[in-house]
């Protein structure tokens, strides 16, 4: 079939689970703005130059958060503010800085990983015609207890 821009979905978000301060669902959901390779980029340079602000690298999330536990907290909010505001930029209003700001650390943080994860971590590719197998002659599926049996 080749290459389908339906298969890349939107940057779709919904707060709308969370219960707020209040214990009132958020009515926040949106999309945010597909980013362009220019603004893509300055969000990586930003996060890069505030995790050297942290001296944390970049290893496992482990080490990070290892790391991260180390560094006094003043300089923490600096770069946990420094996250923030990177991540606002990058959704170019949607969603709003205030909600980016409002939402608890780790609400936040999950946001911040999905979309860090949709922007920076490889997709498979759709097979090519010409590479994959059709229903009608793809070979049988190894059950699991035909490898048992060899």
């Amino acid at each position: 079939m080749g290459f389908n821009a339906a298969q890349v979905e939107a940057l779709d978000y919904d707060f709308s689970s969370y219960p707020g301060a209040s214990g009132q669902p958020w009515a926040v959901a949106g999309t945010v703005p597909e980013p362009t390779a220019a603004r893509r980029d300055q969000f990586a340079a930003q996060m890069r130059e505030i995790l050297d602000l942290g001296d944390v690298g970049t290893g496992s999330r482990e080490d990070i958060t290892a790391a991260v536990l180390q560094i006094p907290i003043a300089h923490q909010q600096e770069i946990t503010a420094a996250m923030r505001g990177a991540l606002v930029e990058l959704c170019a209003g949607s969603p709003a800085p205030e909600v980016i700001e409002a939402l608890p650390f780790r609400l936040y943080d999950a946001f911040r990983d999905w979309l860090m994860g949709e922007m920076f971590v490889a997709r498979p590719t759709m097979p090519s015609a010409a590479t994959s197998a059709s229903p009608a002659t793809a070979a049988p599926a190894a059950s699991p207890t035909s490898s048992a049996a060899a």
